[in-house]
């Protein structure tokens, strides 16, 4: 009997520990965004389209505890609820983005000599 008691109680403390990595490891993920990663994400989210950002959006949060933005949720507080893990993963997307083959184009600006030369005047 002294030896079952041993058992169970040794899985017991197993079981115990487990669980306090696990809990460990859920709260070392919960970090929320940085300023510097907020403010980035916010002049990013300023370049793209509002239906971009928020497909871009619904994909870094899905498989995590962040719900996807609600239509009528603001971008600077959707934004502020993202972890640490999902601000990089959407910052990461959107930049990718914007310097892909389908980002916004920007013609230069010309100077006057250029105009002069081009035809312009």
């Amino acid at each position: 009997m002294p030896d079952s008691t041993r058992e169970t109680t040794h899985d017991d403390q197993l079981a115990h520990q487990t669980l306090d990595r696990r809990r460990r490891v859920a709260e070392a993920g919960v970090e929320s965004a940085t300023d510097k990663q907020i403010r980035y994400l916010l002049v990013l989210a300023s370049k793209v389209r509002r239906d971009r950002f928020d497909a871009e959006f619904n994909k870094a949060v899905k498989g995590t505890k962040t719900a996807p933005r609600s239509p009528d949720e603001t971008t600077q507080a959707a934004v502020r609820r993202l972890t640490r893990t999902t601000a990089g993963r959407l910052a990461t997307a959107l930049t990718n983005w914007e310097h892909a083959n389908e980002g916004p184009k920007t013609e230069p600006v010309l100077c006057y000599q250029q105009r002069k030369t081009m035809g312009f005047w």
